[in-house]
């Protein structure tokens, strides 16, 4: 399965790249990164990479990127 989570970025960093890309404040990309991983329960893995999580964590990190806009 693949989740096209980046391999070369943290999973706090895979959250916050559509942030990111939309020019949003590093200071609102923090606290928006923190709220969602709660959310999901993956707070406690926010510096670690993707190939060192488990295939739900990746699946929890992928969905989180997606919600982190309010779609």
């Amino acid at each position: 399965q693949d989740y096209n989570l980046l391999d070369t970025l943290t999973v706090k960093e895979n959250i916050a790249l559509p942030l990111a890309l939309s020019k949003v404040k590093v200071s609102e990309i923090d606290r928006l990164v923190l709220e969602i991983s709660k959310k999901f329960g993956i707070d406690h893995i926010l510096s670690q990479y993707p190939y060192q999580v488990s295939g739900g964590q990746k699946q929890r990190c992928a969905a989180s990127r997606a919600m982190v806009t309010n779609p």
